[in-house]
């Protein structure tokens, strides 16, 4: 089987003289292909003999068979990519793994490249604290599993930690990710960029999830944003459950108290009052 995969395989052929088969002689920036993965392989069976493979030697532990086919056949697959990294961390290569790492999120930028962009987190951590940073938000940013953040915050001083979040307020959609943004000033504290974000997102569905929790902070001008996009919705609306919709809004900003500007809202948007089964213009 080897025989076979190494005749479909030859990394001469597939690579050309960029790939070195000697792990000794590699270093940072060396490893490089101009190929994308969909050239890398005549066939996508050939792939699942590789990877059938390698899972075998894995199995008996036959880790030298194991070290020379990764070595000759990584750049197939982001699996073989991160498999070689973690075995090269195993004997102690680890600047040779993080090579091999990096070259696969590039190589297969447009596929999930998750795993090897964790694996470089956990080198990284304790060899280069930018690239851990830059790599841990940009899991962070793509995928907003709260525990990144969590571990970006127990390893940035706190001198450093409103830059940290600053960085990846920025690089998250101001319209998109509004609620992750929010999100972050609450767990960061910073409640006054959390009621900007809030009140600048022209979205009533913000306004209606953090009432509870910034609506104190500043009620009026809490009132007055979230009034102003109700009264922008009822405009808008046209079919009864977007009325609805508005009814309910109407419920929820009255928790603000504010009883006057609230009744002016409720005329100005033709509701009387907010009943759970009324909506503008039902018992007309």
């Amino acid at each position: 089987m080897r025989d076979r995969l190494d005749e479909q395989l030859d990394s001469d052929r597939l690579y050309g003289s960029q790939c070195d088969e000697d792990a000794d002689t590699w270093r940072r920036g060396d490893l490089t292909t101009h190929a994308g993965e969909e050239e890398l392989l005549d066939e996508f069976t050939e792939t699942a003999w590789l990877r059938g493979y390698v899972e075998l030697l894995d199995r008996i532990d036959e880790q030298a068979e194991l070290g020379g086919i990764l070595n000759r056949h990584y750049p197939a697959s982001r699996h073989l990519c991160l498999r070689y990294a973690r075995l090269l961390v195993e004997e102690g290569e680890r600047e040779a793994a993080i090579t091999v790492a990096e070259y696969g999120t590039v190589a297969f930028s447009g596929s999930d490249t998750v795993g090897l962009c964790e694996f470089l987190v956990d080198q990284y951590e304790e060899t280069d604290a930018d690239a851990f940073r830059d790599t841990i938000i940009g899991l962070f940013v793509e995928r907003t599993d709260w525990p990144y953040f969590e571990r970006l915050k127990a390893a940035t001083p706190d001198d450093e930690r409103e830059h940290v979040v600053d960085t990846i307020v920025n690089r998250l959609d101001s319209q998109w990710d509004a609620d992750t943004i929010i999100e972050i000033y609450l767990r960061e504290d910073r409640i006054e960029d959390a009621f900007e974000t809030v009140t600048n997102a022209h979205d009533l569905d913000l306004f209606e999830a953090y009432i509870d929790q910034l609506g104190a902070h500043d009620p009026a001008a809490y009132f007055d944003a979230y009034r102003r996009e109700i009264k922008k919705a009822a405009t808008d609306a046209s079919r009864r459950k977007y009325y609805r919709q508005i009814a309910e809004h109407l419920q929820t900003i009255q928790t603000l108290g504010r009883d006057r500007r609230f009744e002016n809202l409720a005329v100005a948007v033709r509701v009387p009052s907010p009943r759970p089964q009324g909506a503008i213009g039902e018992s007309e």
